[in-house]
């Protein structure tokens, strides 16, 4: 009897062997739960304080004066923020084109003027290096900047220009 119980046990680990241990292959298995997220860029730009005010008036003098409040928002590492003005940096007024006002502008923080960047206020999108670009919720400001002359005579109205934010994950 011992012979025939050796000879199954040695059958059997053959059976094992040949098999890959195949017998006991359904005894555990893994799996791998993944998921994922899409990404996700938004950019919201608000008026800021007078910028429906400005005052064109001869002699008027503006230093980085806060115009624009911009909220970058993304889930994702690495976005840019883009800038474009209708008008090139001229405030141009609403019947008489050749009546207009050039300013300047630059992109950063309320809290520390030395971290704003010149912008290029062009009619094709211009990359605002002063983006945060990282993610998160991303406070920017434009500030401009202008002097009329002392004897600029504009003609009374309105004088504008629209600005384009976008944002962009690669």
């Amino acid at each position: 009897m011992k012979g025939k119980n050796v000879r199954n046990l040695l059958v059997f680990l053959l059976v094992l062997v040949f098999t890959g241990g195949g017998l006991f292959a359904a005894l555990f298995d893994t799996v791998t739960l993944t998921g994922t997220v899409a990404p996700s860029v938004s950019i919201t730009a608000t008026g800021y304080d007078t910028f429906d005010s400005l005052s064109l008036e001869n002699s008027a003098s503006v230093t980085d004066l806060p115009v624009v409040v911009v909220s970058e928002i993304s889930n994702v590492d690495s976005y840019t923020v883009t800038l474009k003005s209708d008008n090139a940096g001229w405030l141009i007024h609403e019947t008489v084109p050749a009546q207009k006002q050039q300013y300047t502008a630059s992109y950063g923080t309320l809290i520390d003027a030395s971290d704003d960047v010149a912008v290029s206020l062009s009619v094709t999108p211009q990359t605002l290096t002063g983006s945060a670009g990282t993610a998160g919720t991303n406070p920017g400001y434009l500030f401009i900047n202008y002097t009329v002359a002392s004897d600029a005579d504009l003609l009374e109205g309105s004088y504008t220009d629209v600005l384009t934010f976008t944002i962009a994950a690669p």
